[in-house]
């Protein structure tokens, strides 16, 4: 059997509940920290930047590379009939092109984390507008546009190569 009724070595404190307007400055001061609104003290000496931006690792030459953009789920038909046309897509890239082109692919799962930072990092804090999976686009001179060709290997290709100046 466990040892039942003691949790760690803190003596006989009883358990208490933190009060509903201190857990809501715990939370704003989680996403202060997360979007860096007012890092706290303990925070400044770290390079917040490194790990919040690197989805895929930018550099400064990053503005000038069109951004390719997919936003995707799991459970969405569309995008499964998608996924063997946009890998093969990517495969059949050259290198001159997969250098010159920044993939930023992300499940919906992560869009709340992640479309945020798509923003911040490419977009000058601009939203991208989405209204359904899967959502395709490029972003060029910090201005989103939706793919709307057919979501086929050729389509796609054709179109990304076209990015690429």
């Amino acid at each position: 059997g466990g040892k039942k009724g003691k949790k760690g070595n803190k003596g006989n404190k009883k358990r208490t509940y933190k009060k509903p307007e201190n857990r809501m400055k715990q939370i704003e001061t989680m996403w202060d920290t997360i979007f860096q609104r007012n890092p706290e003290p303990e925070m400044e000496g770290m390079d917040m930047k490194r790990e919040i931006v690197p989805i895929n690792k930018s550099s400064k030459d990053d503005n000038k590379k069109p951004v390719i953009i997919l936003l995707h789920a799991e459970w969405c038909g569309h995008c499964k009939t998608l996924e063997p046309e946009w890998k093969r897509m990517k495969t059949e890239l050259d290198k001159k092109t997969t250098d010159n082109i920044i993939f930023e692919e992300i499940e919906s799962a992560e869009l709340d984390d992640k479309l945020p930072i798509i923003s911040k990092t490419y977009l000058n804090g601009v939203p991208i507008e989405h209204r359904g999976f899967p959502t395709i686009g490029s972003i060029r001179d910090h201005k989103f546009e939706q793919y709307g060709g057919e979501r086929t290997t050729d389509s796609l290709l054709k179109w990304v190569r076209g990015l690429v100046v």
